[in-house]
């Protein structure tokens, strides 16, 4: 019975997750691997992926935001950045992206 309310409970959620990303008019660019931000300006809070960080921050007019995969559980999660240039400190638990408007005919959105 469990597994019949799991079903119907989470299959519909996972769709409409789905459908929000796809119809997101942002997407993310990978600009530094492994660092951080040189000065944060806002924390969006525990995304799961840096698409979903990317909705968050072009919603909110970031250009480019730092995103930990591996630390999303215990709150570091999606930080637009004021400055997105590395402050040459490496940091394996984070990478910055820039945010790209797939409205604009230029980008490469998937």
């Amino acid at each position: 019975m469990f597994l019949s309310w799991n079903r119907i409970v989470l299959l519909p959620l996972l769709f409409r997750v789905h459908e929000l990303v796809s119809a997101s008019r942002y997407g993310s660019e990978l600009r530094h691997n492994n660092t951080e931000c040189l000065s944060q300006l806002k924390n969006y809070g525990n995304l799961s992926s840096p698409e979903l960080c990317a909705m968050a921050a072009g919603e909110d007019e970031c250009g480019s935001f730092m995103f930990s995969s591996s630390y999303t559980v215990w709150g570091w999660g999606c930080r637009c950045c004021s400055s997105p240039n590395p402050n040459h400190k490496d940091h394996d638990l984070w990478a910055v992206y820039d945010v790209v408007d797939c409205d604009d005919p230029n980008s490469e959105c998937i």
